[in-house]
């Protein structure tokens, strides 16, 4: 798959499926592709690999600097993002309100309440 980059230098991520050799699948939207690792640095399966790697022919990617994740981590950024949401949605809809009359957003008053 991965023919015509021989030689040139990409950034690829993908999740080890094999340690020795290091192997990462990636999956992209024509199916999914496995590639091995040469240089990466010591890395467990089912973490996230993210490498910035020279081509070489049969599917082996000379890493060059590489930047491992947890599962988890993805999982605790989703988590944090969806709270911080939360918490800008509530402290919009407490101080705004929608005015149908002007088609638009405006600031609460004193005395207003949802109907």
């Amino acid at each position: 798959m991965m023919g015509e980059y021989v030689g040139q230098t990409i950034s690829l991520g993908g999740t080890v499926i094999e340690t020795d050799p290091l192997v990462i699948e990636v999956e992209h939207e024509y199916g999914t592709d496995e590639y091995r690792i040469q240089n990466a640095p010591n890395a467990e399966t089912g973490q996230h690999l993210q490498v910035f790697a020279t081509v070489h022919s049969d599917n082996i990617l000379e890493v060059h600097n590489a930047t491992i994740r947890d599962s988890w981590e993805r999982i605790y950024l989703y988590v944090i993002s969806l709270i911080g949401t939360l918490w800008v949605v509530t402290r919009a809809f407490n101080h705004w309100r929608i005015d149908t009359e002007a088609v638009g957003v405006v600031p609460r008053q004193d005395g207003d309440h949802d109907a």
